[in-house]
């Protein structure tokens, strides 16, 4: 992997790269771009070109290159780093070499049918997919739906695989590329063996990808194959966009098994957005069909947070926006396995808009949260209302229904407000200062190897991350190299990246060295007050006094 992402920080360009997603102005010596991950009417997304760090101050994201792409295809590093292979010509196998783009062509819609049709008699006929045909029926998803969405199995020996490939003369090494396949020793294994196969259709109806469901509890729940760009589409298109179209309406749901039970209660103009972000893409595709969405998402926190966005960024597109309040249950899917007659219920007993934003702002136990929601999610939302005297109707009722005072309101709507819930100091809390001192290091690789030596190993000794982070870059400096952000990743560290990404937008390269000094100095100053409480519990105060002396002495 290290080797992997040095090919690509060698090969990038990152004014390129970030070009490819955004519309880039150069404001000093940075550049600035609408941010595509939340409604953003005026550029808050900052770019450093040179060190290829992004971060939004709009809606606090940020992080490399690698947590852009997570960020914007809804995937984890791996996948991320396999997108970004993809765009420079490079890409790796299973077994993490790199290997170059050979003359084979890539995997076009026709392979995808025939294999889709195999992998569909497969689960319909074959006895090797009775497992998968009991899980569906043991989570009520009916062969009518294994019809309709083509859904199939791949099975666990992959023989009939190459036999069914070889009868119609498809390349081996094209599927290899394609992620579909991966060598094993001699022989080849098919990524999605013993999985329920989902294919999923673009806008055109034709088949870009398969995911691939675990239908024993085994992690992970889901893979999907190379090249499959889920934010392009909408699972579920392919059937839908005719009674979409019928009614101008799409209902919106997370998951592919809350399209299915969604489908079969009746609902046919149902799609899944794989995720709980909406690209730009798939904005365009409902557009084309529909002018009313209604959004039927998760109900835990992360699915509240995601519908908040979601009516914020389509009714900013000139979208009418209802939500389903699902009670006692976790997504449409579960309601249909329970109570299937309560989703018409949910249907029935739709809300607008507005009134949703009323009622969780409403439900908020203190004030700090109902400013945190005032500001993160009402303000942009009123202030994408489009029309005057819609936007003032909105208004009003807002305020009448929570008391707020509408002179207060107006004067949040009439500046840019921000709420930012990652500060420093928490993600100094979570992680350590040594960890946070570290990772700034890593990404002012140029100034820890210049100042290396004021970084004493003692002070990075308190636990293992970040002794070994430590430890890394030292190796780095000796052998003359640049770290890897590969171990960042590794290491669970994109929280930390994103707070760091910030501050470097924010300082040129005199106040990063002075600000990294104080950091060090701050974390001395922390090691040395504890070594001295400890002293004064022993009753050594000859020592204490020592202690007390280098407190004084640091940063003068």
């Amino acid at each position: 992997m290290n080797d992997l992402v040095k090919k690509i920080k060698d090969a990038i360009d990152y004014y390129d790269f970030f070009s490819r997603f955004l519309k880039l102005k150069k404001v000093g010596s940075t550049y600035m771009s609408i941010c595509p991950f939340h409604p953003d009417s005026q550029p808050s997304l900052s770019v450093d070109i040179k060190n290829g760090l992004w971060y939004c101050f709009g809606c606090n994201r940020g992080g490399d290159i690698f947590n852009f792409i997570m960020e914007l295809e809804s995937c984890n590093f791996i996948d991320s780093l396999k997108y970004i292979s993809e765009l420079l010509g490079i890409e790796f196998n299973e077994n993490n070499e790199i290997i170059k783009r050979q003359d084979v062509s890539t995997v076009n819609h026709e392979v995808y049918s025939l294999l889709s049709k195999f992998y569909h008699n497969v689960l319909k006929k074959s006895s090797v997919s009775i497992n998968a045909r009991e899980y569906l029926l043991g989570r009520k998803i009916s062969m009518d739906i294994v019809e309709k969405y083509e859904l199939g199995y791949s099975p666990k020996n992959v023989e009939n695989l190459k036999i069914f490939c070889q009868k119609k003369g498809i390349n081996f090494e094209l599927l290899e590329k394609a992620g579909i396949l991966y060598r094993k020793g001699r022989d080849y294994v098919d990524i999605l063996a013993g999985r329920l196969i989902i294919p999923i259709f673009g806008p055109n109806s034709k088949i870009i990808g398969f995911a691939g469901r675990s239908i024993d509890n085994s992690e992970p729940k889901y893979i999907n194959t190379i090249g499959l760009v889920k934010n392009s589409t909408l699972y579920g298109i392919q059937i839908a966009k005719n009674y979409i179209k019928s009614t101008s309406t799409v209902i919106i749901v997370e998951g592919y098994f809350d399209v299915w039970g969604m489908y079969l209660s009746g609902y046919k103009n149902v799609v899944s957005i794989m995720g709980t972000t909406l690209s730009d893409k798939q904005v365009e595709i409902i557009k084309k069909y529909a002018n009313e969405v209604i959004i039927l998402l998760d109900t835990d926190k992360s699915g509240l947070s995601a519908t908040l966005n979601l009516v914020i960024q389509l009714v900013s597109n000139g979208l009418k926006v209802k939500i389903g309040m699902i009670e006692n249950y976790k997504d449409p899917h579960e309601v249909y396995f329970n109570e299937p007659d309560k989703i018409k219920i949910v249907m029935n007993n739709l809300i607008t808009d507005l009134d949703f934003m009323i009622s969780f702002y409403l439900n908020q136990s203190d004030v700090y949260e109902k400013q945190k929601i005032l500001e993160k999610y009402v303000v942009p939302f009123l202030s994408s209302i489009k029309g005057k005297v819609v936007k003032d109707e909105y208004i009003s009722k807002f305020c009448s229904e929570t008391f707020i005072s509408k002179k207060y309101l107006l004067k949040m709507l009439s500046k840019k407000v921000t709420f930012r819930n990652d500060s420093e100091e928490e993600i100094i809390k979570k992680y350590g200062m040594d960890v946070y001192i570290l990772v700034f290091a890593f990404v002012n690789f140029d100034i820890f190897k210049k100042n290396h030596q004021y970084f004493d190993s003692f002070l990075f000794e308190g636990k293992e991350l970040s002794r070994n982070l430590y430890k890394y870059l030292i190796e780095c400096v000796k052998s003359g190299v640049y770290p890897s952000d590969y171990i960042l990743h590794e290491n669970k560290l994109s929280e930390v990246l994103k707070i760091v990404a910030k501050i470097n937008l924010e300082l040129d390269e005199d106040q990063k060295e002075n600000f990294l000094q104080r950091l060090l100095d701050n974390l001395r100053k922390k090691n040395l007050i504890e070594e001295l409480k400890n002293l004064i519990v022993k009753g050594d105060y000859e020592k204490a006094k020592e202690i007390q002396e280098k407190l004084k002495r640091i940063g003068k």
